[in-house]
C-alpha cells in the first residue's frame, strides 16, 4: 500500500478525509465517524483505504470497533482489521468499476465506537490518520487525499455531591415542634398547679 500524501501535496488535495473528535470518560466509549469529503469534485473513487492510529494503552479497539457507513454500504465491501498494537486497518472497495463512490457519498464513512479503559488518564488523545491509500474506480490511479486527525478528550466524571435529604429536614422539623408541644404542655400544667 502505498503511504498517506502528506505536507504540500496533500495541502493541494480537494478530497479530505477527516477522524471526528469525541469525549468520553474511563470506562466508557468514545462515538465518532471518519468522514469523506471532496468525492464531486476529485472522484470518483473505487477504493479507500487508510489506517487510524491509537494509543493502545488508552483504547480498547478490534475489528468490530468501526462499522461502514449506511451512505457508501450498497457499493462498497468493507474491511476492518487491527493490525498492530494501535493501529487499525479501514478499507471500503467498490463492487463494481461501474458503480463508483461519487458526490452522493460524501459523508460519514465509517461509524466507530472505541472502548476507553478505565484506568485511562485524563486529557486529549489523538487519532490519527494514516496510510491514506485512494483510488480511481479501476484502481489505476491514486488521488491525493489530504487527512485530518480527531481527538478524543478523556473526562472523570465529577463525584456526586451529597446532598441533605428533604425528609430528613421535614422530620428534624417535626421532632422540634414536638419538642415545643411537650414544652408547652409542661407550661400548661405548671399553670394548672398554681392556679390550684
Amino acid at each position: 500500500m502505498a503511504l498517506g500524501l502528506v505536507g504540500a501535496t496533500a495541502a493541494q488535495a480537494a478530497l479530505t478525509l477527516t477522524i471526528g473528535n469525541s469525549t468520553a470518560s474511563p470506562g466508557g466509549n468514545a462515538q465518532f465517524d471518519v468522514t469523506i469529503a471532496g468525492l464531486a469534485a476529485d472522484g470518483p473513487a473505487g477504493s479507500i483505504e487508510f489506517n487510524i492510529l491509537f494509543n493502545a494503552d488508552v483504547f480498547d479497539v478490534t475489528g468490530t470497533s468501526c462499522t461502514i457507513g449506511s451512505n457508501v454500504a450498497a457499493k462498497v465491501t468493507p474491511a476492518s482489521n487491527v493490525t498492530g498494537t494501535g493501529v487499525l486497518y479501514l478499507a471500503s472497495v467498490v463492487k463494481s468499476a461501474d458503480d463508483p463512490l461519487t458526490g452522493a457519498q460524501d459523508g460519514t464513512l465509517w461509524a466507530c465506537n472505541f472502548g476507553v479503559k478505565a484506568n485511562a488518564p485524563e486529557g486529549p488523545q489523538d487519532l490519527q490518520a494514516n496510510d491514506i491509500y485512494v483510488t480511481d474506480p479501476l484502481g489505476l490511479t491514486q488521488i491525493a487525499t489530504n487527512g485530518v486527525n480527531g481527538v478524543v478528550t478523556i473526562q472523570v466524571a465529577p463525584a456526586d455531591t451529597a446532598t441533605p435529604d428533604g425528609d430528613q429536614h421535614a422530620a428534624g422539623a417535626d421532632a422540634h415542634l414536638h419538642e415545643d408541644g411537650e414544652g408547652d404542655e409542661h407550661a400548661e400544667a405548671h399553670q394548672y398547679s398554681v392556679r390550684g
